[in-house]
């Protein structure tokens, strides 16, 4: 909004276009009848400037009915018009038809080349309809029609409108603000060669189709100028090209004559040009602004309004919130190459800011992109195309809470929308932090609650609820202590759900999960490796040089690996610590050297003592806290067709179950089937087998017992050097 002072001559020619001609001299009242509404566009060099365009305007600011600003401006190419409309409640058809468009908010602009002539329009008569609409593409919400000598037909003209909007949000029954409808209609589209030339004037008429409900209840359209029948151009305004000159004549006054209401049968109701200072004040803006009566008032107030409080920069741009409700609040800012604002000074404010990049920073976001749209009231961001978003989390990816926060950056190609409580991004997303990093197609992060742009009360750190991942999901993450990494993990999955406040976790196959763990339990089954048995009886209880000494539950030096694939899907709880994984398993352990080691499945003889592969139909996995301890014990669940193979034993069952605290491993059989167990004491040594409906064994013991035995046997060979 730009104001400034107005000259004596501009205050005389808004009372002219305001006071109907009953409050003027009789020869004043005359002329005024006779003569067309006329605007005079000014010619600019280049790119129309908002600020410079000609303005007429009509219509009422009531409940019911609509006002305009309209604004005129050309240059050598295309012919510049701005619709600027105070209107209570907005609507558009979200299925637009052509036939339909002035149905809804929507204005008409009637152009006449031959000018403001004819009883119908021929083919130099052209009409314009563009309907308002919100984030949509524009094409399906315009049209183009042109004279047949007798009416209206569509043609194809090209012609470019842009739209906003100001308020709560189109297509409710909320009060809003009004709506802007900007035309560009290239000359060449209209068969000339250029700009016509200065002097010339063209027909000009504008329609205001308004609605106010979903169901369409009729009002009627309002028109410019007031007598206008879009079917007879003779009635229409004047479109006049260049600036006309004016020379004043050398006059002496004569006779001084008052106008004054009821002075010799002179009506004259009151007006106001302009308004008092703050214009509206304290009002209601739909059932007294409208009306205000401004008698007594001091001074007169004349200003240039664009749109309904438009703000539109370019070139740079730096817009900074400089008053914030408590002094260590953020505040927005908005950079680029071109910000348009409607109402920025409002808590409903509406954005749009492009830019190489365009800045958004507001509540503890930062977001850049090619463009940035924004709406305030609604709490809602958007973008088109690839972007970058700042934010800090009150918790990572594992539901677990993050003292201070945690600095989160999103990287994406195709779009972000950020609405009411849900943060979208599509295309290649790839988020970092400084303890995960994820890859996916399509991200949602939804928050405890909505994102408070439009609410400067609320700064508290959005609180993560829930994620969704699409479209292909690799999720590593790593945690460490002053000693170094303590754990790295990787997560492959189709899909992924995590809700951070039960921690219950969905994932979608085929999938695989891979985790290394500084100082973590002796592997899975690694007690049943084998053991050298000692040279001699004598020897019992020494050590054998080929031994294989029994490890601690704990080695704080050790690497222990685990890989866990499966086709069907995943699920457990996060919190508890718990997951299930369905549909041909394979699960590969084993201890390893180096944090980037992995093991494979292909050759379980090539693991060493200590590792194994586990196949199954279903697994579940669990770690245990171990009282009194920062440790974590491992607990395993295998059901369905369970096969364990390592360097020196076999184990096949129904169920299999693994206790890490108590070092119990559980094989048990089906009712048809049995479990069985085939063991190696050491290389080359016997082999023992073992067949039982229920296999009991103590790995770090070497004990074992079993339930219902089937068949026991045990082959005895010489040890290596007796």
């Amino acid at each position: 909004m730009q104001s400034g002072v107005p000259t004596l001559g501009r205050i005389f020619v808004a009372l002219a276009l305001l006071l109907p001609p009953a409050c003027l001299p009789a020869r004043a009242a005359s002329a005024f009848a006779s003569s067309p509404r006329r605007v005079n566009a000014p010619y600019f060099v280049g790119d129309v400037p908002f600020g410079k365009t000609a303005v007429f305007w009509f219509g009422r600011v009531t409940p019911q009915q609509n006002y305009a600003d309209v604004r005129v401006g050309y240059n050598d190419s295309e012919l510049y018009v701005n619709v600027a409309v105070f209107d209570r409640r907005l609507w558009y058809d979200t299925t637009p038809s052509l036939a339909e468009l002035t149905a809804w908010d929507a204005p008409s602009l009637f152009l006449d080349l031959d000018g403001n002539t004819g009883d119908a329009p021929d083919a130099n008569a052209y009409r314009f309809v563009a309907q308002l609409n919100w984030w949509e593409a524009r094409g399906a919400w315009q049209g183009a029609y042109r004279g047949n000598n007798s009416n209206w037909v569509t043609a194809t003209v090209p012609f470019t409108t842009t739209t906003g909007w100001r308020g709560d949000a189109p297509l409710n029954d909320v009060d809003d603000r009004g709506w802007v409808v900007t035309y560009r209609i290239p000359f060449a589209g209209l068969g000339l060669g250029g700009a016509p030339p200065q002097g010339t004037i063209w027909g000009l008429g504008v329609i205001l189709h308004d609605r106010d409900d979903a169901s369409g209840t009729f009002i009627p359209d309002q028109v410019w100028p007031e007598t206008m029948n879009p079917a007879s151009p003779a009635t229409w305004g004047q479109l006049a090209f260049g600036l006309p000159t004016y020379t004043a004549p050398l006059a002496t006054p004569g006779s001084m004559v008052t106008i004054r209401h009821g002075l010799n049968g002179a009506v004259v109701p009151d007006v106001s040009a302009g308004g008092d200072t703050v214009c509206g004040d304290g009002l209601d803006y739909w059932t007294e602004w409208g009306e205000a009566n401004y008698a007594g008032a001091g001074h007169a107030n004349v200003q240039n309004q664009a749109d309904v409080a438009e703000l539109m920069v370019e070139g740079k741009v730096h817009f900074l919130e400089t008053r914030t409700t408590r002094p260590d609040d953020k505040p927005l800012v908005l950079k680029g190459d071109r910000v348009h604002l409607l109402d920025p000074a409002q808590p409903y404010a509406a954005a749009t800011v492009v830019g190489n990049p365009a800045q958004f920073q507001a509540r503890g976001l930062a977001l850049a992109g090619p463009n940035i749209n924004l709406n305030r009231g609604t709490d809602r961001v958007w973008t088109e195309g690839p972007g970058r978003l700042e934010i800090v989390l009150d918790r990572d990816f594992s539901g677990q809470s993050i003292p201070g926060g945690l600095p989160v950056t999103v990287r994406w190609r195709e779009r972000m929308t950020l609405e009411g409580d849900t943060l979208r991004f599509e295309g290649a997303v790839h988020v970092t932090s400084r303890l995960d990093e994820l890859h996916t197609d399509t991200l949602e992060i939804g928050f405890k609650e909505p994102i408070p742009l439009g609410d400067p009360e609320k700064q508290s750190r959005p609180e993560v609820r829930r994620l969704r991942c699409r479209g292909g999901v690799v999720l590593e993450s790593q945690s460490a202590d002053a000693q170094g990494p303590i754990a790295w993990q990787r997560v492959e999955v189709a899909d992924l759900a995590l809700d951070l406040t039960t921690g219950a976790a969905t994932a979608g196959g085929p999938g695989q999960l891979r985790t290394v763990r500084r100082g973590s339990a002796a592997p899975l089954l690694n007690r049943l490796g084998p053991r050298q048995p000692p040279a001699d009886a004598a020897a019992v209880g020494k050590p054998s040089p080929h031994s294989v000494p029994d490890l601690p539950l704990r080695d704080s030096s050790s690497l222990s690996y685990l890989e866990v694939r499966f086709q069907r899907g995943a699920a457990g709880n996060l919190q508890q610590r718990r997951l299930t994984c369905e549909g041909q398993v394979v699960a590969i352990f084993g201890p390893i050297g180096a944090w980037e080691e992995r093991l494979s499945a292909d050759r379980p003889e090539s693991l060493g003592p200590r590792g194994a592969v586990l196949r199954c139909d279903q697994l579940g996995v669990a770690q245990m806290p171990v009282p009194g301890t920062n440790y974590l014990t491992l607990e395993l669940e295998a059901q369905g067709n369970t096969l364990v193979e390592g360097q020196h034993y076999t184990a096949r069952a129904h169920r299999l179950t693994y206790a890490e605290a108590k070092d119990l491993l559980i094989l048990e059989g089906d009712g048809r089937s049995d479990a069985q167990l085939f063991r190696q004491m050491y290389p080359g040594g016997p082999l023992s087998a073992t067949t039982a409906r229920r296999i009991q064994y103590w790995p770090s013991l070497r004990k074992g017992s079993v339930d219902g035995p089937r068949f026991l046997e045990h082959q005895t060979s010489p040890a290596p050097g007796s």
